[in-house]
């Protein structure tokens, strides 16, 4: 395993689940950008992205309560406007993204109120509380990696997505 990995994993474990998720964005903080600028932590030749899907999904490290998962997006591709059931942070690898953020005005409509342009190094953190809605856009040229670091072990749970929304209501 990559020694920042490595780092990170040793960290993670010192908390159970709950005070996981409250400290995550400190844990994160203090790692993440070691991960994201290691040359060295993804051999590129061994990742492609499936032709039917926007993005493909290599899952890099998982256990118990968290998992790392390396995600190759397509240029112009995007995910569904979504929330999460768990923690997630998602960091840029490679490449560029745009996050829409959403705020929820009913059951199943959104409406975007925020847009935030991730470059290399850059990462965020989503809580599982429903509110942090959000839709990740490669909206470049260029194939974009990301690393994804979820509170659920991928190989039990294959998607850490809780809602999927597509009522969206513009402003104004």
């Amino acid at each position: 395993m990559n020694t920042n990995i490595k780092a990170l994993a040793q960290d993670l474990s010192n908390y159970d689940n709950l005070l996981l998720t409250f400290n995550i964005g400190e844990v994160m903080r203090n790692h993440l950008p070691n991960i994201l600028n290691d040359k060295n932590l993804l051999d590129k030749s061994k990742f492609d992205y499936e032709k039917n899907n926007p993005y493909t999904k290599h899952i890099l490290y998982s256990c118990d309560n968290w998992s790392l998962q390396a995600l190759i997006w397509k240029p112009k591709a995007s995910t569904p406007i979504h929330n999460h059931k768990c923690w997630c942070t998602v960091g840029v690898y490679q490449g560029e993204l745009f996050e829409e953020r959403f705020k929820r005005l009913n059951n199943n409509t959104v409406q975007c109120y925020k847009t935030v342009k991730h470059k290399k190094g850059v990462f965020a953190t989503l809580m599982p509380d429903g509110n942090d809605i959000h839709r990740l856009i490669n909206n470049s040229n260029e194939i974009a990696i990301t690393l994804h670091f979820y509170g659920i072990n991928a190989f039990k749970q294959p998607s850490s997505i809780l809602n999927e929304f597509s009522d969206i209501e513009k402003i104004g």
